[in-house]
């Protein structure tokens, strides 16, 4: 064989090895608590779509429900030594690791799904998935679990006093130790796979777990009340071992966080589908579900552990989370907003349109017909200060929302919100000055009766307080909006 032909052998079996190196596929482990039919199972099945889709097959994730791969705990160490790839957790073992994480299972501390999302979404969440980065993890987000209720058997909690001397499964968590012993429960802390054949023996007396996971995990066959206690909101981190993270490079680590984010989304607004739904299920399939409306009972009794929950995770911190503004219910607001602002555009354009045909018809009677009409002048005039009046209240919002954006952003925090609330208040004098621009026209109008039609100087007027109404509603809105967002800096969630 010559030696060109050698060459060429070499080349071909090089690109031959290159191509099959390339080509290599990467499968990935993740492992969970809960049943494949859980809200943890429908969100896994999306993460490993997402991933497998924008890696063009390359990169796959084969899912382990139901404690296949050992207890969360145990599972949070396989994650830190790399056997395991991908979990979905609890704050509750996180805690373990990441003492921070532990504050979200202090109870009545989230006030329900909007709640949550504000808190996971803001500078709180975005602080802890700092600390998990720190502690040999990699965080590529939360969903959640939603609201926990008790589950017993013995008979149904409606007061704290029913809880006194009932044996109550926790995990192994000492807020959650504490939380059950200020109630005059007892506390026994056990794996989650031991939880069914426990409560059907009579080992323990309840638990305590969201609707769907007493649902898939077929609870209501071991256990006879859910009390609608809502008294603790599951988190589920999204967490990934550092040790596959290393070998991932860049481009695949954002396709995999990427598919974090969008399957923690799905988790949430999943549960958030299902928890009514799932409630009647349950009492479909035999379970008493008991409301509890007096909640307040319960937080009353757990005031002597506050003072421990406070040393533990700081005053400060808890008392930051309960004042979290809703970023749902601000979302909403901004929808209203740019609805009204919507509208008054519309208006704008069709004033303009209707002046602009009457100037039209007037130069035509005027210079064409010789039959000029009087009264197009006065309307165009009319239609002139509504447009003067509705732009204004436009000016209040374009100021705010436009000009000032961009100091806000380049101040950052609440030095940058600070330029925006200036920059309200600016917008709100130049509509000052045009609502002024509105009254002098109006003065000048001053028509009662014009030919061929009957139009009274009220209809003028009525600009005035019209335009000014809308425009001091986009400015309230406006104002509750700048005023509870979250600084500018806080909305970096990068994947460190």
């Amino acid at each position: 064989m010559s030696v060109s032909k050698v060459l060429l052998a070499a080349v071909a079996a090089l690109s031959l090895g290159t191509a099959g190196a390339s080509a290599q596929t990467t499968n990935l482990k993740l492992g969970f608590a809960t049943a494949a039919t859980s809200p943890y199972g429908y969100a896994a099945k999306i993460f490993a779509d997402e991933v497998k889709e924008k890696s063009g097959g390359r990169i796959t994730i084969e899912v382990f429900p139901a404690s296949q791969l050992g207890g969360e705990r145990e599972m949070l160490e396989s994650l830190q030594i790399g056997t395991l790839d991908l979990n979905f957790t609890s704050p509750a073992p996180l805690a373990n690791f990441v003492k921070e994480a532990g504050i979200f299972e202090v109870p009545f501390l989230i006030r329900g799904f909007d709640h949550a999302n504000a808190v996971l979404d803001g500078p709180v969440g975005a602080g802890l998935r700092k600390k998990i980065n720190e502690r040999n993890f990699v965080s590529l987000g939360f969903g959640y679990l939603g609201p926990v209720h008790l589950v017993t058997n013995k008979r149904a909690i409606t007061k704290p006093d029913d809880l006194k001397g009932m044996k109550i499964r926790t995990q192994e968590n000492e807020i959650h130790l504490i939380t059950f012993r200020t109630l005059g429960a007892l506390p026994t802390p056990m794996a989650f796979p031991e939880l069914f054949g426990a409560l059907q023996q009579g080992v323990v007396d309840g638990m305590d777990n969201p609707s769907t996971t007493v649902q898939s995990g077929r609870f209501f066959q071991a256990a006879k009340y859910l009390s609608l206690t809502g008294h603790r909101f599951i988190v589920t981190p999204i967490l990934a071992s550092p040790v596959i993270w290393a070998k991932l490079n860049e481009a695949d680590r954002k396709i995999v966080a990427d598919a974090a984010r969008v399957a923690g989304e799905a988790l949430r607004k999943r549960v958030r589908e299902l928890e009514d739904e799932t409630v009647k299920a349950l009492g479909t399939a035999g379970m008493e579900d008991v409301k509890v409306s007096d909640t307040d009972a319960f937080v009353k009794a757990l005031q002597p552990a506050n003072a421990e929950f406070e040393k533990r995770f700081g005053k400060d911190v808890i008392d930051s989370i309960r004042q979290t503004k809703c970023r749902e219910m601000l979302k909403h607001l901004r929808t209203f907003e740019q609805q009204v602002a919507l509208v008054l555009e519309g208006l704008v354009v069709a004033l303009l349109a209707a002046a602009a045909s009457l100037g039209a018809y007037q130069v035509l009677t005027r210079f064409v017909l010789h039959h000029p009409a009087s009264w197009t002048e006065a309307l165009t005039r009319v239609f002139l200060v509504w447009m003067v009046c509705l732009g204004a209240a436009l000016a209040v919002r374009a100021g705010s929302l436009v000009a000032f954006d961009v100091l806000r952003t380049i101040g950052g925090g609440r030095f940058g919100k600070f330029f925006q609330l200036v920059g309200l208040a600016s917008s709100i004098l130049v509509f000052s000055m045009l609502a002024w621009t509105g009254y002098e026209m109006t003065e000048r109008v001053r028509f009662q009766n014009l030919a061929g039609l009957e139009i009274s100087i009220a209809w003028s007027y009525a600009a005035l307080p019209v335009g000014g109404g809308l425009a001091a509603l986009l400015a309230l809105f406006t104002f509750i909006r700048v005023w509870n967002e979250p600084p500018v800096e806080s909305a970096d969630r990068a994947v460190d």
